[in-house]
């Protein structure tokens, strides 16, 4: 899809999932982050290439999903992820580099990943977001997650913890009067 929106460059970017080729260059998409974003999604620790080759290896082993923004020379432009899906409470991610920001990528990302939890009936899904993201915030609550309590990100209580619940374990929870 061209992509032609008023931002610092045309791009043709394409989504697709996460590979095991991918580690190098899911290594320098975190290299290349902004301060602004490498502050509100950090991961991995920076640019680690042991952690992110570890989670590469975990969304080959089923234990995480996760899905990449490309350019035309595959360059890694996002990235979005849920951790330990088979785990009480998987955690999800996503960042953009700041030229693919503003144009509906995160949406259609965030959009594959949580539809692919819900294909494999994955009862909760968590994140965290800084308060002060404010369109962060927005796209979550679009895609049903709440705002549960106060999170330490950076600094005491400058995140919010939240949740999403499938829509048929919320109402086996119902049902159950939890």
């Amino acid at each position: 899809m061209k992509d032609t929106s008023p931002h610092a460059e045309p791009l043709f970017l394409s989504q697709r999932r996460l590979t095991a080729g991918d580690t190098e260059a899911l290594v320098r998409f975190y290299e290349g982050l902004s301060p602004s974003a490498v502050y509100a999604f950090d991961p991995f620790g920076g640019a680690n290439r042991e952690a992110i080759a570890q989670h590469v290896e975990g969304v080959a082993q089923g234990r995480h999903t996760a899905c990449v923004l490309v350019d035309e020379q595959e360059a890694i432009r996002g990235h979005a992820f849920i951790l330990n899906v088979h785990e009480e409470a998987p955690v999800f991610g996503i960042g953009l580099h700041d030229a693919a920001q503003g144009r509906g990528w995160g949406r259609r990302m965030m959009a594959e990943i949580i539809a692919e939890a819900d294909r494999m009936g994955v009862p909760l899904v968590t994140l965290t977001v800084c308060k002060s993201n404010h369109r962060a915030r927005a796209l979550y609550r679009s895609f049903g997650f709440r705002e549960v309590r106060d999170h330490r990100g950076r600094e005491e209580n400058d995140s919010l913890y939240c949740e999403r619940r499938l829509q048929h374990a919320v109402r086996r929870e119902a049902a159950r009067g939890v």
